[in-house]
């Protein structure tokens, strides 16, 4: 008999008892088979009970248990179903009136919260208030404790249910079932006080979710009522004074009255003092109480209670062990306790600590943890400390990172989300202060916002968030020049200034932040108003600080500074002298190495130059050369405070006409590095050069060399100034094979981080961390300095090496200066470079040139691109624009070309190749065009003399392997709905094909081939490439200015992020493909030098709009001068090419602007 027939045979009674013996091995082994035989043997029982029998519902009772267990392990929800079935037959089959009733409906109500879990469906949330119900009416009278358990047994389960799931339905439910279990208990039953606290803690975590201040005040009602009626002597009564501590802290977190953190903290030592020696709960009440005194320290400044922070945090997180599920809560304690205490006293080792300590919080708390949030914006915080004191990117970045996962993190509604957003913004903020990178302020500006709109009136944090967004409208008013921002700015911070009490410890921070807005109004309008505005509100925020605090320098600094400007419009003596009192204060309470110490001397430096204006006395000067000098030797100072601290030194060592002038500019010049840094996309690099004046700055200090007779100096500054992002893109494609020999590993490494910031600085991938890989390229260049032998690498090339682009050819490098314009020959490099003076050029006589040049093209609708497109140009009164173009080469010609060809014949060159390497203005005009027709010089552009020295050095031999890439592009339609119809393009390229493949492999895309992906694959493989078709400059933003291909543009943008190894030349039969920027004079910011830059090693463009006929002409003439009587492609000889086109072209009698438009760049 096998044991199936076994059991049926067995009596019923015996039949359960074996399962429950089943059930009972099941709990000890785990053992699935044994919950598999408990339950056939129950069903079995079942089975053999007859209908009506007293029994039955003891049976059903005990198989709706075994498929709750089962339901615990399979998770499969007919297993919960099945115990649901015979739960409710439990429940039918009891008899009225039993006493096991109550318990069948409260076991029935349990499992559909189980099943209300998985489903979140009403119904059974429904179904669970209504048997918790019937199970308090079936309790017989009199057994009210009874009733009470059941509601309380449920609420128990919601409450655990919502700490882990944070749906706000289980803490509603929490809250029904628990009053009402308070409702139906009597008054004088002891378990009164455990519902009140219960209640309490509900109410307190409402808020917290939902932010509705009315409920906190019944949690603190709930929590009094249940500390009162605990009696002395119970130990509960510790866990109900914190409770009750809780409360308070949550209502000074969302109302700020100073009152509720002194409630709090009393309540909170009351737990501590009620806690039995031993208790595991004494570390967490610890904790909180050091939480209680950090908030109160914030308000008060008071030093006893960051001692008690210390102490309290230290005591809660000892004997914690690292398996503890609150582990990480003590960690983020000491993290923000020593966080706090290195803002006091500024050791490093308080902020290591606190570092240690948070990282270690956010380590071991999974993302999904309500307190990841938290942990994350204590380590972000931390890591914002230490970019203040170090200025590495790499620690704002980890700021940065932790702030964004705190946010994220954080549901809509949390009361600690504006405080995150806040501090975030406040990163961004600082972020683009360094990078100038517009999308950095944009998101600083919105996460400021959300903080202040998410912070209500009255709340204590609403002055500092007012204080961040305000810092951030400021920085927006800078950039955009629009007043109504600085408006903004001064009307949330005399918003916050208004709403902080007296004795506060930020009034005086956000006292002088409102001074320095007016001062900035003052600046605007000149109001003197304004100015006494910003002396009185400084001056009642240095009264307010006492001696010895950290922030009273910057206080008195601006204080001083206030007074010297002051000073400047009144010339009151005691200005002065309060200006030299208040910054010399500031400057000798700063420590050494403090990342403000050279803002302070740079105010205290002005202070002494002014003095000096009246004393005459050389100590004060010498004092203000010394302050400014100690000033640039900072490191953590961030780049463009650097600049503008260079800049100012600059302006002062002009005006007294300081000996030491050129070694000011030098050590200027040196800050452009870190200036234009690598970190931040070309676009906002352009932005830097236009709004820290480098050009200007630059063209002076030649001009100032050049003065000076160092005329070797004078070229290494204008180097410096010529085309910096090319130079940048150059160097970050540049293989040093030196290094490699000498330094392999250095050179890997360098090679490995130059090549991912090399290929994403125009449209920077989310994927790449720009900014630390520039910093960690900048640790291997200052190491590979370090080794003898490359002190100078990548350093700015000194005359010794620039002279060296005149190898084949002098080179003319012209300098405007705004009022003078000079020119430097370089001759060869065994020659020392002559000085031209070019004074019939001066400022005045080449803005109208200009000017003139703007008329001509338009009248001849030809640099207008909306023009070129269809919309007629509007007609101007005046000369022709043969006549305007012809006075400006007359003009080029006697006022700069002549006198430069006058003197190179004078020096016995009177033919062959020379170089332009013009700044400024004179990278418009078309200095190519000036000389007569019989001139025999074959003139060329170069963008910089680095740019011709790396393209001389690069010559390679003509290979079978060179690929020839011919791109045209007949018809396209524009925006305008027109189309734009280049017939020759099918000529030129046949023109192109018949001459170059018998010499090497030419591929061609014309029209349809010639898409944007197409063109850009093919182009990383050829050595010569030809492109026929549109190009535009865009005068927006030059980045965009492209080549209009079949399905789009090409923009300059893209080809500065190609590495183009094996490029030897390029011909842009294109319009407008080397006319500049104007506000980037200095960067070739055109086709033709975005070709070079991306490698090519000579270049043919337009300036302007050309005629269709004129590209298949001149690009025969070009490539029949490049294949020579040897039939044998020389791109040296493109150059050559080019100048017989032109003098075809001028002897024929073409249209000045018809061949004038046409250069060459490059060798």
């Amino acid at each position: 008999m096998d044991a199936a027939t076994e059991r049926q045979s067995i009596h019923p009674y015996r039949l359960q008892g074996f399962s429950i013996l089943y059930s009972e091995r099941y709990k000890r082994t785990g053992d699935i088979k044994d919950l598999e035989a408990a339950l056939e043997c129950g069903h079995l029982a079942l089975k053999m009970t007859p209908e009506g029998h007293p029994y039955m519902f003891m049976r059903l009772e005990v198989l709706a248990g075994f498929y709750s267990d089962k339901y615990r392990t399979s998770g499969a929800i007919q297993d919960l179903d099945s115990a649901l079935k015979y739960s409710q037959a439990t429940v039918d089959n009891s008899p009225e009136g039993h006493s096991e009733l109550p318990i069948h409906l409260k076991n029935l109500a349990g499992l559909y919260a189980e099943k209300y879990d998985t489903t979140r469906a009403i119904d059974d949330l429904k179904a669970v208030i209504k048997y918790a119900q019937a199970a308090v009416h079936a309790t017989p009278e009199g057994q009210p404790k009874l009733a009470s358990f059941y509601l309380y047994y449920m609420a128990s389960h919601y409450y655990d249910t919502y700490k882990g799931s944070g749906d706000i339905q289980d803490l509603e439910a929490a809250l029904l079932f628990t009053e009402v279990a308070l409702k139906i208990t009597p008054e004088e039953d002891s378990k009164i006080p455990e519902l009140h606290n219960a209640l309490a803690v509900c109410y307190i975590d409402k808020y917290r979710k939902l932010g509705v201040v009315e409920g906190i005040d019944t949690a603190i009602e709930y929590a009094q009522a249940a500390v009162n009626g605990t009696l002395l002597g119970d130990h509960a009564i510790a866990e109900r004074y914190q409770s009750l501590a809780l409360c308070y802290f949550s209502k000074y977190k969302g109302l700020g009255s100073i009152s509720d953190i002194e409630a709090a903290l009393k309540c909170g030592l009351a737990a501590v003092a009620a806690t039995q020696e031993g208790d595991s709960s004494l570390s967490s009440r610890l904790q909180g109480i050091a939480v209680y005194f950090m908030e109160r320290y914030g308000r008060t400044g008071d030093l006893q209670d960051l001692k008690f922070i210390l102490w309290y945090a230290h005591n809660a997180a000892n004997g914690i062990p690292e398996d503890d599920p609150d582990f990480s809560k003590y960690q983020k304690t000491l993290a923000s306790s020593y966080s706090l205490k290195y803002k006091k006293y500024g050791d490093m080792q308080d902020l290591q600590k606190a570092l240690k300590y948070g990282q270690k919080a956010v380590e071991m708390t999974s993302e999904g943890h309500p307190s990841f949030s938290g942990h994350c914006q204590g380590l972000s915080v931390s890591y914002f400390e230490m970019f203040n004191t170090t200025g590495a990117m790499q620690d704002l970045e980890a700021a940065i990172e932790y702030g964004q996962a705190a946010v994220d993190a954080t549901p809509l509604g949390h009361l600690d989300l504006a405080g995150y957003q806040h501090s975030l913004g406040e990163f961004l903020t600082n972020k683009y202060h360094r990078t100038g990178d517009i999308l950095d302020l944009e998101s600083a500006l919105n996460y400021g916002q959300a903080a202040v709109e998410g912070t209500p009136l009255g709340h204590p944090e609403r002055p500092t968030r007012q204080w961040g967004l305000a810092k951030s409208y400021r920085y927006k008013y800078r950039r955009l020049d629009i007043i109504d921002d600085l408006e903004v700015c001064l009307k949330f911070m005399q918003e916050a200034v208004d709403t902080t009490p007296v004795g506060h410890p930020i009034l005086p921070g956000l006292q002088l932040t409102l001074a320095i807005f007016c001062f900035e109004k003052y600046k605007r309008f000149g109001e003197m108003r304004d100015l006494i505005a910003s002396l009185d509100y400084a001056q009642i925020a240095v009264n307010a600080t006492p001696e010895g605090d950290p922030d009273l320098p910057e206080l008195k600094q601006y204080l001083g500074e206030f007074y010297a400007s002051k000073y400047t419009s009144t010339r009151e003596v005691s200005d002065l002298q309060a200006a030299i009192i208040f910054c010399s204060a500031a400057v000798s309470t700063t420590p050494q190495g403090h990342p403000h110490l050279p803002w302070r001397q740079h105010g205290l430096a002005l202070a002494y130059s002014y003095l000096y204006t009246t004393s005459e006395d050389l100590r004060d000067l010498q004092m203000a050369h010394d302050l400014y000098q100690s000033a640039l030797q900072s490191t953590t100072l961030a780049p463009q405070d650097c600049w503008n601290i260079a800049l100012a030194y600059t302006k002062m060592a002009e005006f007294f006409k300081s000996e030491n002038i050129l070694q000011i500019y030098s050590k200027a010049l040196q800050i452009l590095p870190s200036l234009l840094w690598l970190g931040s996309s070309i676009g906002v690099r352009h932005y830097t050069l236009i709004q820290s004046g480098v050009s200007e700055y630059i063209t002076k200090a030649t001009a100032q060399a050049i003065q000076s007779t160092h005329l070797q100096t004078a070229v290494e500054f204008l180097e410096q100034g010529l085309s910096t992002t090319h130079k940048q893109a150059l160097q970050l494609r540049t293989e040093h094979a030196n290094l490699a020999a000498e330094l392999p590993e250095q050179a890997k490494r360098l090679h490995k981080v130059s090549a991912q910031l090399q290929g994403s600085s125009y449209k920077f991938d989310s994927s790449v961390n720009h900014h630390v890989l520039a910093d960690e390229r900048l640790k291997i260049i200052a190491e590979i300095h370090s080794h003898v032998g490359f002190e100078d690498f990548l350093l700015p090339l000194k005359y010794s090496k620039l002279c060296m682009a005149a190898q084949f050819g002098p080179v003319i490098m012209l300098n405007y200066s705004g009022i003078q314009t000079d020119a430097i020959i370089i001759l060869s490099p065994s020659i020392p470079p002559l000085h031209v003076p070019l004074p019939i050029a001066s400022g005045k006589a080449v803005a109208e040139q200009l000017q003139n040049l703007r008329h001509a093209l338009y009248k001849l609708s030809i640099h207008s691109r909306q023009t070129r497109l269809g919309r007629p140009a509007k007609k101007i009164e005046g000369p022709s624009p043969e006549a305007l173009l012809g006075a400006l080469t007359s003009w080029l010609w006697n006022s700069v070309v002549k006198p430069i060809f006058e003197v190179l014949s004078e020096n016995g060159i009177i033919n062959g190749r020379l170089w332009w390497c013009p700044s400024g203005p004179f990278t418009y005009l078309p200095l190519h065009a000036a000389a007569p027709v019989e001139s025999q010089f074959v003139q060329s552009y170069t963008p910089t003399l680095d740019t011709l020295i790396h393209a001389h050095s690069k010559v390679m031999p003509l290979s079978t392997d060179d690929i020839l890439l011919a791109v045209g592009v007949a018809e396209v339609s524009t925006t305008l709905g027109h189309w734009i119809n280049l017939p020759s393009v099918e000529k030129e390229l046949d023109t192109v094909n018949r001459l170059f493949s018998d010499h090497f492999k030419t591929i061609e895309l014309k029209n349809t081939d010639a898409t944007i992906r197409n063109v850009f694959e093919e182009m990383k493989k050829a050595s010569w490439l030809h492109l026929a078709c549109h190009g535009s400059q865009d005068s927006v933003d030059p980045l965009k200015s492209g080549l209009v291909l079949y399905d789009g543009k090409l923009e300059l943008g893209e080809i500065l992020d190609i590495a183009l190894p094996k490029a030897k030349f390029v011909f842009l039969s294109a319009c407008e493909t080397a006319m500049g920027d104007e506000k980037l004079t200095n960067e070739a910011m055109h086709l033709t030098g975005g070709f070079i830059a991306a490698g090519f090693q000579g270049a043919i463009g337009t300036l302007w709009s050309m005629a269709d006929t004129d590209g298949p002409k001149v690009s025969d003439i070009v490539y029949q001068t490049v294949l020579g009587e040897k039939k044998v492609p020389d791109m040296k000889l493109a150059a050559e090419g080019l100048h017989i086109a032109i003098q075809k072209c001028r002897r024929g009698g073409a249209p000045l602007h018809q061949w004038m438009s046409f250069i060459h760049m490059g060798i």
